[in-house]
């Protein structure tokens, strides 16, 4: 099942309205604490090249220091940032206030935030200025039948925290040295990582 337009064809993929029966996958295991260093929208060809450097990964599996990952969507229909600008009220939590209380207070008062877009040029820009520091937080892809859906949350600096969207009709990963990989192989190599990671850090002692 796809979702289709007035004129019967098939509705890219998109976080706004993803379909029922596309499947979300998390792109944590390998793209958390990514780098984001380069990011080029050809128009005319209707791709998205992102570049990352990927430190602990690299040098995890041992890949050279020149190493970058790179992710190509192919038939871009649309690419969309956005930010969350804070309520520009007094936020104070009254003296005496319980803690529970206070807690609900801290809490809510990120729900009186404003979602507000920001342009494409501008995020490129600003991605440019931090030459290579800007991490990845919190990726997914969503992939269904008439295409696939990135969703990137991001720290570009102190004052810029965009959440980008993707929206395409298929996506590519290779290494820089010309290597494609598979999702599942990008997956694995994440996984690999973190799971030795796990493994060697010490044990909480036995209470008793």
């Amino acid at each position: 099942m796809t979702d289709s337009g007035p004129d019967g064809k098939d509705l890219l993929i998109d976080w706004v309205h993803l379909p029922g029966r596309a499947v979300e996958t998390s792109l944590w295991v390998s793209l958390h604490d990514a780098l984001l260093e380069t990011v080029h929208l050809d128009r005319h060809r209707r791709t998205l090249d992102l570049g990352y450097d990927v430190p602990h990964l690299r040098e995890f599996h041992g890949f050279p220091d020149s190493t970058r990952f790179l992710l190509r969507f192919e038939g871009v229909g649309a690419v969309r940032v956005e930010k969350s600008v804070a309520w520009p009220g007094d936020f104070s939590i009254p003296d005496g206030t319980p803690y529970a209380e206070a807690e609900k207070l801290i809490a809510g008062n990120p729900a009186k935030s404003i979602r507000e877009t920001v342009s494409w040029p501008e995020f490129v820009s600003r991605v440019e200025q931090e030459e290579g520091s800007t991490e990845i937080l919190n990726p997914s892809l969503a992939t269904g039948s008439s295409g696939v859906a990135l969703r990137m949350f991001m720290h570009v600096n102190d004052d810029f925290y965009p959440e980008v969207f993707v929206s395409s009709e298929r996506m590519s990963i290779s290494l820089s040295s010309g290597e494609d990989v598979t999702l599942m192989e990008f997956l694995l190599l994440g996984k690999h990582y973190w799971d030795t990671l796990s493994a060697e850090a010490p044990s909480e002692p036995a209470n008793g």
